[in-house]
């Protein structure tokens, strides 16, 4: 299998003509960024013909942004959340010390949260 396009990626204006947004990847896998746009085109999001979409791009706009954020966030995400792991299995058996971790792991949780647009409650 594959790897996937290497991130960051990117969502592009509405396009009428499409009916659609197009995510892209800004960089090949060398992490050369691409000549063309068009050549990055990982996924699009489109507006549905219908009523509950008709002539109103913000919920193709949204879902785009949701994805990009999602895909941008991932591997920070990911990483973050094994270190955490990591920092709490590391420490010392004793309460305090577990408790003193699991604050370092919620202020890292917070701060991911934090990028990704959650709230944290």
């Amino acid at each position: 299998m594959s790897e996937h396009t290497p991130t960051p990626w990117e969502a592009q204006p509405f396009d009428d003509a499409e009916f659609g947004i197009g995510i892209i990847g800004l960089r090949t896998n060398d992490g050369v960024p691409y000549s063309n746009p068009t050549n990055g085109l990982v996924g699009w999001a489109t507006m549905l013909p219908t009523d509950i979409d008709a002539h109103d791009t913000s919920r193709a706009e949204a879902n785009a942004a949701l994805i990009v954020k999602a895909v941008n966030s991932h591997e920070m995400l990911v990483r973050t959340t094994l270190e955490g792991i990591a920092e709490f299995c590391s420490g010392d058996a004793t309460t305090l010390g577990a408790l003193s971790r699991l604050a370092s792991i919620r202020n890292t949780a917070l701060t991911i949260l934090s990028h990704v647009g959650g709230s944290g409650k």
